[in-house]
């Protein structure tokens, strides 16, 4: 059996045993053709790599790059369940979404998923792109889960606000999804599903292929997603005192004021 491509009608043709050519649009998975044709990729990018050879002409934008498939009924073997062991290394992915521009970024941390860790995926999300975006933003609104590692009982997740906010003179002004609602937050619907997804029945086996997967995410109506690694280290068991509470600079609004407040910068020094 010979595999080539068709340039003219930009389809495969598959030429079987019995001479008879097969054809389908270039690029579909082997596993989709007709059960009479045998598929063998070793012979598909012989045939390649000779083709390529035998068309000097063509130019260096018009190289054709062998596609590989995983072999039929040779499945890459996973666990069933999700256990964190030294093969597969645990990944903590922290995202933005900007509602204005429809676009994610998302840190990957690879150590642990704290309050520290939330404040410096915004601290990078705001030095990478968020204040050659916007230059004259004076104030960043965060609607943020009512949980995890940024939830509105963590003290940590405020002092890292405060030193955000000394560092960049911007008014931090956060809105806590109340307890049972985090499902209304925009960046799920927005973001995240869309990156389960895209990296639906992969193997996430490594970093490299959680980052790909996910900055490749994308959606009909233009989503874009800038991802990186993140391989610093993030303290557990971190305590924030009484004292240094006091020093922050927090004004709380009037409804729920423990779900909706501002971190002004300048830290108030007593």
């Amino acid at each position: 059996m010979i595999s080539y491509l068709d340039d003219s009608s930009r389809v495969e043709t598959l030429q079987t045993g019995d001479g008879k050519p097969v054809r389908r649009p270039a690029g579909r998975h082997p596993t989709n053709l007709p059960p009479e044709v045998e598929v063998r990729i070793e012979d598909n990018e012989a045939y390649l790599a000779k083709f390529l050879l035998e068309r000097p002409e063509r130019g260096k934008g018009d190289a054709v790059v062998p596609t590989k498939y995983r072999k039929q009924r040779a499945p890459l073997k996973v666990q069933g369940h999700d256990f964190p062991s030294p093969e597969v290394p645990r990944a903590y992915p922290y995202g933005i979404y900007d509602i204005g521009r429809n676009a994610g970024f998302v840190n990957v941390g690879t150590d642990h998923d704290t309050g520290a860790f939330a404040v410096a995926s915004i601290r990078g999300w705001w030095r990478s792109e968020g204040r050659r975006i916007y230059p004259d933003a004076k104030t960043i609104l965060i609607t943020a889960d009512g949980g995890g590692s940024n939830g509105w009982r963590l003290r940590l997740w405020k002092f890292e606000l405060q030193k955000f906010a000394d560092q960049t003179g911007l008014y931090i002004s956060v809105c806590h999804f109340p307890p049972g609602t985090s499902k209304w937050n925009k960046i799920e619907h927005r973001l995240f599903s869309f990156i389960s997804s895209n990296w639906r029945g992969e193997p996430l086996r490594d970093y490299e292929t959680v980052v790909k997967l996910i900055a490749k995410t994308t959606t009909a109506k233009g989503l874009k997603v800038t991802c990186r690694l993140d391989r610093r280290k993030y303290l557990t068991g971190r305590e924030v005192s009484n004292a240094q509470m006091e020093h922050l600079n927090l004004e709380r609004n009037k409804f729920h004021g423990e779900w909706n407040y501002v971190i002004k910068p300048n830290a108030k020094i007593s």
